[in-house]
């Protein structure tokens, strides 16, 4: 029975370094998600057709040097009749209808969006905005207005790790702890930001533990009475 002993010990020394490997992995999947989600975000400006607002899959060159979908830009010219058009981006008239093919756009649809359906929808407004806008726009949302769009859009979970969007709230209302800082130190901004937003659940919890244990206490408020 001697022998055995050294195994069960090692088997149980090797355990956490397991679940360490686990959470590095899964760590490491959550930044490169998040790295892909922001680099396709950061491409849809050149992407989307201006007419059709949708992500081009036949991308050409107009003579204004505006690349749209060649059936947007086809429609757009054959409204304008026997009459040069006008370039839909600039409003000035086109020295010429030439199209030429856009192999880069097409390219870079096929790399990164190859599950893309062929009749692409309008893309939503949103959709749009540069990534810096939205995490401008990230920094006015209240805790409770921040948590709901994450859950509801993942590219503004992305904008929101990018901008460590939790970071303010825990400084500002729980400000007396420190370890969300001391596990942030070093670490890479998807770790950063996933660390302010377990420390502001768990401060958020803890406080509300703290106003039931008050209310248990001295009973409901009943508001200000007048005499």
């Amino acid at each position: 029975s001697t022998p055995s002993a050294p195994s069960a010990v090692s088997t149980r020394a090797s355990t956490p370094m397991s679940t360490s490997s686990r959470e590095d992995g899964s760590l490491g999947a959550l930044r490169d998600f998040t790295e892909r989600r922001l680099l396709v975000w950061s491409l849809l400006p050149s992407l989307v057709c201006p007419l059709s607002r949708a992500i081009m899959r036949d991308p050409v060159n107009a003579a204004d040097g505006w690349t749209y979908e060649r059936r947007a830009i086809a429609e757009h010219f054959a409204r304008a009749g026997r009459s040069m058009p006008q370039s839909p981006v600039t409003g000035q008239l086109l020295p010429s209808r030439l199209l030429m093919p856009c192999h880069v756009v097409a390219q870079l649809v096929k790399l990164h969006m190859p599950d893309l359906a062929l009749t692409s929808a309008p893309l939503p407004t949103i959709t749009r905005l540069n990534v810096w806008l939205v995490k401008e726009v990230v920094s006015y949302l209240d805790a409770r207005s921040l948590a709901r769009a994450e859950l509801a859009w993942p590219l503004l979970l992305s904008a929101s790790n990018q901008a460590l969007a939790w970071k303010p709230f825990v400084l500002r209302e729980f400000p007396s702890s420190e370890s969300a800082e001391e596990t942030a130190t070093g670490a890479s901004v998807d770790e950063q930001a996933m660390a302010w937003r377990r420390h502001y659940a768990n401060g958020a919890k803890a406080a509300r533990r703290e106003r039931i244990g008050v209310i248990a206490v001295n009973g409901p408020s009943h508001g200000l009475t007048l005499r």
